[in-house]
């Protein structure tokens, strides 16, 4: 067989065949664009994490309250939870796609087709980001930093 390249990809394709599922034009460039977003979202979930240790760092230097030092911190923390949150959305959608690959289904994109078609309600939204907030991926180093900054206190 003879193989040539997708044109809208590196991706190869069996000449005169139909493309493979993931490989469909809408399906290909949803899962590009989301796999793109989630990579991002981990990039910005790190960065989140590094300002908070610069932040406690900073805080315990210049001799900032310890409530402002933990309050600050914390912000943080259920910022990066409700990041993460978002972050699961695109995952679940990911797979979505994937499996329609290897069944050979045939699907249009629906990121928020689906999403408002699963929408949790206002409180079930709430847990899913403290839910998301005690996983340890996500926890750390939350709570060591604000351990760090009441140690600091009390050594001070």
């Amino acid at each position: 067989m003879k193989y040539k390249s997708c044109e809208n990809c590196a991706f190869a394709s069996v000449k005169d065949k139909p493309m493979p599922p993931l490989h469909q034009p809408s399906r290909h460039v949803e899962w590009l664009a989301l796999h793109n977003s989630y990579e991002q979202a981990e990039r910005f979930s790190l960065l989140i994490k590094l300002t908070a240790v610069l932040l406690t760092a900073g805080l315990s230097l210049l001799g900032a309250h310890t409530y402002l030092t933990c309050l600050l911190v914390s912000t943080l923390w259920l910022q990066d939870a409700i990041w993460k949150t978002f972050q699961s959305r695109t995952e679940q959608r990911l797979l979505i796609i994937e499996k329609m690959a290897a069944t050979d289904e045939n699907a249009n994109p629906a990121f928020y087709s689906e999403w408002l078609r699963n929408r949790p309600s206002f409180a079930k939204l709430i847990l899913a980001y403290f839910g998301n907030a005690v996983r340890p991926t996500i926890a750390y180093p939350y709570p060591v930093l604000i351990a760090l900054a009441i140690i600091m206190a009390c050594i001070n």
